[in-house]
């Protein structure tokens, strides 16, 4: 009768864990973004641009910066959208900050003209504060070494794209090279 008490609780535990992992997933599908950030009167590309994406309820989504080549790119998840309209809110020292809105339903590029702003209405200490607020929180990347070597050898923990619902492995996500911001810890 024991060993029946004890195959019973096992098999609730299984049906527990494959439940937690298996559970119902709004997937969503991911879109690839990226684009220029130009001067809109000469046309010079415009480097370390801060570049906020926005959902239709102007609920902020993510935020990056345009590398030195005024070049920006990202991925954002449709259900972060709730539709198919994405505001992209611009800020640079000296020029105006603006946001504009783009409807999106697939991977697409954004070229965007920025617009001298004569009255220097964002100095570069303050666009140096507004771009502090973004940077806060940056981990010690010789001690996140050490934590990503030690989770590479164990390969243990389970991840869930917080997207497309796919699940992955540890080790399978470093191989990849993919961004874990997007990845979810899934806890066994």
């Amino acid at each position: 009768m024991k060993s029946y008490f004890i195959i019973f609780i096992a098999l609730i535990n299984s049906i527990c864990f494959h439940a937690q992992i298996n559970n119902e997933f709004d997937k969503g599908k991911i879109y690839n973004l990226s684009g220029l950030l130009t001067d809109g009167n000469t046309k010079d590309t415009l480097y370390m641009v801060i570049v906020e994406f926005m959902n239709k309820k102007h609920e902020f989504i993510k935020v990056i910066q345009s590398d030195f080549d005024g070049i920006y790119h990202t991925t954002i998840c449709s259900k972060e959208l709730g539709g198919d309209t994405l505001f992209i809110k611009t800020t640079k020292e000296f020029y105006k900050q603006e946001v504009l809105g783009f409807n999106i339903s697939s991977d697409t590029i954004f070229n965007i003209d920025l617009t001298f702003d004569e009255n220097r209405t964002i100095s570069k200490q303050k666009f140096k504060e507004y771009n502090s607020k973004f940077l806060q929180g940056t981990e010690c990347a010789l001690f996140q070494v050490v934590v990503n070597e030690i989770e590479y050898l164990k390969n243990t923990k389970a991840y869930r794209h917080y997207c497309s619902g796919e699940l992955k492995k540890y080790k399978s996500l470093i191989d990849d090279k993919v961004d874990f911001s997007e990845w979810t810890l899934i806890e066994k």
